[in-house]
């Protein structure tokens, strides 16, 4: 009589446990609080530990300073407008077939980069060639034209058009934007891997 009330208190405290369990698992799947934060959800006032970042291999911490929309037919990424100090760092998330994450710190002219707007319109035109910036030779992978929302406010779109190159290893890309007929930017940025940042 002893040995079956034993066991039926082990089988009850074993229910219990296993109940509370299944509640705790429920709570973490539920409840996106208790998540962890992925890039994605990345907002204003988050900080982005990075590392092993650029030629120089650095390491630094950036604030996020605000978040952008790009749409372009139907498809969507977002800009993560970031400081570090007194420097601007740009963060682009974008979801195809998987994440792509991109870092850009270095934004110029046309004038500064050592190309022209002839270059970039005989390039388009031919459907392929190569530009060299900063010793990276870099080859035209696609041209398109999207609409950019500041602070992803739908209400405030400006169009812009842009010309996308790549370097030979894909591990770092240069980027010409056109707003207007007349203000063209010169971004050139790099992969970034999942294991070169974290979310604090």
């Amino acid at each position: 009589m002893n040995l079956f009330l034993i066991l039926l208190i082990v089988a009850g405290v074993a229910f219990i446990l296993w109940m509370l369990k299944g509640k705790r698992d429920d709570l973490n799947s539920d409840n996106p609080q208790n998540q962890a934060i992925g890039i994605q959800q990345v907002g204003v006032g988050n900080i982005l530990s990075l590392s092993g970042i650029g030629d120089e291999i650095e390491d630094f911490d950036v604030v996020v300073q605000a978040k952008h929309l790009y749409v372009e037919d139907g498809f969507e990424w977002h800009e993560l407008e970031c400081e570090r100090g007194a420097e601007k760092v740009w963060i682009e998330i974008e979801m195809d077939d998987e994440l792509e994450l991109s870092i850009c710190r270095n934004q110029m002219s046309i004038e500064d980069a050592g190309f022209s707007i002839d270059d970039l319109k005989r390039i388009e035109q031919d459907d392929k060639g190569k530009l060299t910036v900063g010793g990276v030779k870099y080859t035209f992978e696609d041209w398109g034209e999207a609409s950019f929302y500041r602070n992803q406010d739908r209400n405030r779109g400006e169009r812009f058009k842009y010309w996308d190159f790549e370097s030979k290893d894909g591990r770092k890309f240069l980027t010409v934007e056109r707003w207007g007929q007349r203000e063209y930017q010169v971004f050139l940025s790099e992969e970034l891997r999942p294991s070169q940042y974290r979310i604090i």
